[in-house]
């Protein structure tokens, strides 16, 4: 069975008759519905960067031939020089298509990245569903699983982008760990303003 037509059927007892049960049942089909719509994001993504990395190589390529043979064919160097910036400019173009579109130049980071942070809301789905202490209503499955979907949409993605960068330029030259300002030295002594009485 496809997980939407599970997710469907759980969508459809969850609603018929609002049940506890019904509701963890339909958390845990939604959570599978989400990372399967996921995963089938980022393998298209994973597809337009192949594309665009080879399509900009071969643009890059044919710039440098198409320059070359001007060259030796005896053109003016305005004409070499209009070449090879049209060719530079396509190039460019699709590097800015690759930073907008596909959020950085090496997408497996990114897909990582989003993998983390899909991984830590299935965990925190499954505390979610394991408590049976408390009662689980529709709206917190529906909130839930409406923010696990924005992890894997275009402004989750660039959030998590985002948030990593900053990261990583806070704790540039260092490992991230414990201190002052969330980092630590590679040689573990922690890093920023401390107190020293």
């Amino acid at each position: 069975m496809s997980r939407y037509v599970a997710f469907n059927k759980a969508l459809r007892q969850a609603t018929a008759k609002p049940s506890d049960e019904h509701h963890r049942v339909l958390l845990d089909e939604g959570m599978h519905l989400v990372t399967a719509s996921c995963m089938s994001y980022l393998t298209r993504l994973g597809n337009v960067n192949q594309t665009i990395g080879f399509t900009r190589r071969e643009t890059a390529l044919a710039g440098t031939l198409a320059a070359s043979s001007l060259g030796l064919a005896g053109f003016s160097a305005n004409a070499i020089a209009g070449t090879a910036s049209a060719f530079g400019f396509t190039t460019a173009t699709m590097e800015n298509f690759s930073d907008v579109y596909l959020f950085a130049p090496d997408l497996s980071a990114v897909q990582a990245l989003v993998l983390t942070a899909m991984e830590s809301r299935i965990e925190q789905g499954r505390v979610i569903i394991d408590d049976t202490a408390r009662e689980l209503s529709y709206s917190e499955v529906s909130q839930f699983l409406l923010t696990m979907e924005s992890t894997c949409q275009p402004h989750g993605i660039q959030g998590l982008v985002t948030r990593s960068v900053a990261s990583t330029s806070r704790c540039a030259g260092r490992s991230c760990g414990q201190g002052a300002n969330g980092c630590q030295t590679g040689d573990g002594s922690r890093s920023g303003r401390q107190d020293r009485r």
